[in-house]
């Protein structure tokens, strides 16, 4: 058995037509480089004494794709009792709207006392609160502590994928801010 061909499944453009068979992608063109199509299809075939049989796999190469962590992650507001946060997507996808659209983000955060031992044990645990996003580029934390060091982390992964593992690091950046006083 082995794979006598794979297509794309979707047609994709070409940026600069070169001849009937073949696509250039420079760094003046728009995008910069192949976008990838979301789903392939590979046909195997199988050939021995008793004759030949061929299958078909459809693979949504999105779903198993462990993406770059989200970038320029940073603050855009803070109250008493909200920290509001933005951030860009994934280095490559910013020519990609179809990967820009399939990402979806969470955010991690969690108090930082200053006297963690000083607390009933229901403050001072070290567990993150998780918050899923979904496909924005920014987002609100509310419901905090006032006066109070939040560390924020951020990662993302392809919308349709569902194994844990599939998450991005964390963005190079961690955020860590006090929410104003009431």
């Amino acid at each position: 058995m082995y794979p006598t061909r794979s297509w794309p499944f979707a047609k994709t453009e070409c940026a600069i037509k070169l001849n009937n068979t073949s696509c250039q992608w420079r760094i003046d063109t728009d995008p910069p480089y192949r976008l990838s199509p979301a789903k392939f299809l590979f046909v195997l075939v199988s050939y021995n004494t008793f004759g030949e049989i061929s299958q078909r796999f459809f693979v949504d190469h999105y779903e198993v794709v462990i993406p770059s962590p989200p970038q320029e992650f940073s603050l855009s507001g803070v109250t008493s009792t909200t920290i509001s946060v933005k951030w860009e997507p994934p280095e490559y996808a910013e020519h990609d709207d179809n990967v820009r659209q399939h990402l979806k983000y969470q955010l991690q955060y969690r108090p930082i006392f200053d006297h963690d031992y000083l607390l009933s044990s229901h403050l001072r645990s070290n567990r993150f609160i998780v918050l899923n996003v979904g496909n924005v580029l920014e987002s609100t934390l509310t419901g905090l502590f006032s006066n109070v060091n939040y560390m924020i982390l951020i990662r993302c992964r392809v919308a349709n994928g569902t194994a844990e593992e599939k998450w991005s690091k964390f963005a190079a950046s961690k955020l860590t801010t006090r929410t104003q006083e009431d």
